[in-house]
């Protein structure tokens, strides 16, 4: 039996990070998160560890349980995050013209001595 390759892609750890700050723009709890950000409860206990350390997600109290919420550092990363996103595709998008116009328009020499 061949196996089937999956069309889904594997996040990165940086996309992973990011939807975290994203679903915690307002305070959210474990379970808004986990199911938001698409994550185990071990991966969720990582990456909060790691982005409250970074000091881009804090923990505020609400009532029974913790509330997770992005800082501003948070927000700034979102918006660098964004803006790399936007960068990346006008780079695709020029690559992408240059290939089209250097395969069609420039002729190669055979007259070369």
């Amino acid at each position: 039996m061949i196996p089937r390759k999956s069309k889904r892609k594997n996040r990165t750890r940086i996309e992973i990070a990011y939807r975290v700050l994203e679903v915690c723009k307002k305070a959210k709890g474990t379970h808004k998160i986990m199911s938001g950000a698409r994550l185990s409860h071990d991966l969720f206990k990582n990456y909060i560890r790691l982005l409250e350390s970074a000091g881009l997600l804090k923990r505020v109290q609400g009532g029974r349980w913790s509330l997770y919420r992005t800082t501003e550092e948070g927000e700034n990363f979102l918006m660098a995050f964004r803006e790399v996103g936007r960068l990346e595709s006008k780079c695709r998008e020029l690559e992408e013209s240059l290939n089209r116009t250097f395969s069609i328009s420039v002729p190669q020499r055979s007259d070369v001595t």
